[in-house]
């Protein structure tokens, strides 16, 4: 079977096809991929599940009247804005990963493309119109 559809088979790429082709390439990326749903997992959990428990807490604290409360309520204050710092630092640095993720991505998939375009005989290009071209590179 080849890689590119011939003129008897529909031009149009299946989302199978695409997907296979996005997945291959993933893949190949797969220490990123992990930072990506590390730094989003991660960051996801601390913003909407710590920071509320700890609110909670805090809460609680300013509540009662005893004699060590202001320690404590220092102490997690502090608490709650590293935990804040951490999510908005995991967020910042999934951002990062996931723009180097998609960029590297990008430009392999180009490269497949070209390497394939480049592959056809001058008669392939004489017998398309672009749109067809374009749809079955």
């Amino acid at each position: 079977m080849s890689r590119f559809p011939t003129k008897e088979e529909d031009s149009q790429a299946s989302v199978a096809a695409v997907w296979r082709r996005y997945w291959r390439q993933m893949r190949s990326r797969k220490g990123s991929l992990f930072l990506i749903l590390f730094s989003y997992g991660t960051a996801s959990v601390l913003a909407s599940a710590v920071v509320p428990w700890v609110y909670r807490f805090l809460i609680d604290s300013l509540s009662v009247n005893a004699p060590g409360a202001i320690a404590e309520i220092a102490q997690i204050f502090w608490l709650l804005a590293a935990i804040i710092l951490l999510y908005n630092i995991l967020f910042r640095l999934g951002d990062y990963f996931i723009v180097l993720f998609q960029t590297e991505i990008m430009r392999q998939l180009e490269k497949t493309v070209f390497a394939g375009t480049i592959k056809h005989s001058l008669d392939f290009f004489a017998d398309n119109f672009v749109g067809s071209l374009v749809a079955k590179a």
